[in-house]
């Protein structure tokens, strides 16, 4: 009887060997799987620009292969057909095989260029339309003003008291507006029809566009190129960048013709490699604070407004962590939406970063960089 029963669930046993992951769940986890690794990789390199170091940029290139998991039964068929109390001792072994993914680097010329190339007033266009708060946006775009008297104020985020005086400031711009300037004429071209027909599909270059194309033979026309005005952006007082920045000392062997008034004429965009530094050294100027609130020398340090990226003192980040990374020795993570102070925008701000970054990732530059790694799991 004990002979016939094993014989019974052998089939029942081997029928389950093996099983497919639904493909919906597998993309769900790839899914959430991604978007941790991208969030984290945002974070590391904020970390890297708060000590100075270079960044570095990848991309998931491709997915190759489907998601299987199984487990492999093996039963002693001697025993089976011998009888007897170990008649069945079954060896089951658990396997799966994820598919190869193609990680890539942004290494090239174009992305390069395109992470350190200021952002230009129709960009915060886009993402003011697009419904990204109007705070974050100017804070992490407009990196400096010159004023009146020719200085230069930038903020770096390495001075609290200057970072401060900005992020009131562009908070309070709540009459914000972007206006194109005029535009001016810039050349007029004499050509044959088919270059024109070129040279309309593919541009005359940045900030210069065609505005006009005459017929003047059967062959030629005249291609007038028009430049776009310079955009003029109002509503953003930083008065007081210019008037609180220290006067540069006057030599006393010439005369002095006056003062001459303090005020903002322009305003300094910075470009996405630009943020990723500002954001650093603020974080530098924080963290300062945190080691030594875990060192129990000093109270809790104050939240930052934009990023507030927190160091675990005991080296675990809470488990309901947005994002947690290591970096040097210390695990520093960000907190989900419900534990963070009034005004914090980190989240936001670590989501805006993430979509600047995907701004410069075309499928070009993702083909053109080399080497890629592939990782199979």
């Amino acid at each position: 009887m004990q002979r016939n029963a094993a014989i019974i669930w052998l089939p029942i046993a081997l029928g389950a060997c093996g099983t497919l992951q639904p493909t919906g769940k597998a993309a769900v986890d790839y899914n959430k799987a991604f978007a941790k690794s991208r969030d984290e990789v945002t974070v590391i390199n904020i970390l890297r620009a708060s000590e100075r170091q270079p960044l570095q940029f990848s991309t998931i290139s491709s997915v190759q292969g489907g998601l299987r998991t199984g487990a492999t039964l093996k039963l002693p068929f001697t025993n089976i057909i011998a009888g007897g109390e170990d008649s069945i001792s079954p060896e089951v072994s658990f396997s799966s095989r994820n598919p190869t993914v193609s990680i890539t680097p942004l290494a090239t010329k174009e992305f390069v260029l395109g992470i350190s190339r200021p952002l230009s007033p129709s960009t915060i266009d886009l993402l003011l339309s697009q419904g990204w708060s109007r705070q974050v946006v100017l804070s992490l775009t407009i990196g400096g003003v010159v004023c009146q008297n020719g200085d230069v104020v930038l903020n770096g985020g390495n001075d609290e008291k200057e970072d401060e005086l900005f992020l009131e400031a562009l908070e309070q711009a709540t009459a914000f507006d972007i206006q194109p300037g005029a535009e001016k004429p810039y050349a007029r071209l004499r050509m044959s029809g088919k270059d024109a027909l070129s040279l309309t599909k593919d541009g005359v270059g940045e900030g210069k566009y065609v505005k006009s194309i005459t017929s003047v033979s059967a062959t030629d026309v005249m291609v007038e190129v028009a430049a776009k005005g310079d955009v003029e952006i109002t509503g953003v007082h930083l008065e007081r960048a210019c008037s609180e920045k220290p006067a540069p000392p006057r030599p006393t062997t010439k005369k002095v013709l006056g003062q001459v008034q303090a005020g903002p004429t322009g305003i300094i965009m910075r470009s996405v490699f630009g943020i990723y530094q500002y954001l650093g050294e603020a974080h530098a100027r924080n963290h300062r604070n945190q080691r030594k609130h875990c060192d129990g020398t000093t109270a809790a340090p104050a939240t930052p407004r934009l990023f507030d990226l927190r160091l675990a003192c005991s080296k675990s980040a809470p488990p309901d962590s947005v994002v947690s990374t290591s970096f040097q020795g210390s695990r520093f993570y960000v907190s989900p939406a419900g534990r963070v102070a009034e005004g914090d925008r980190t989240l936001e701000t670590l989501s805006l970063l993430t979509f600047l970054v995907d701004l410069q990732t075309n499928e070009a530059a993702v083909k053109s960089s080399v080497p890629f790694v592939a990782i199979a799991q």
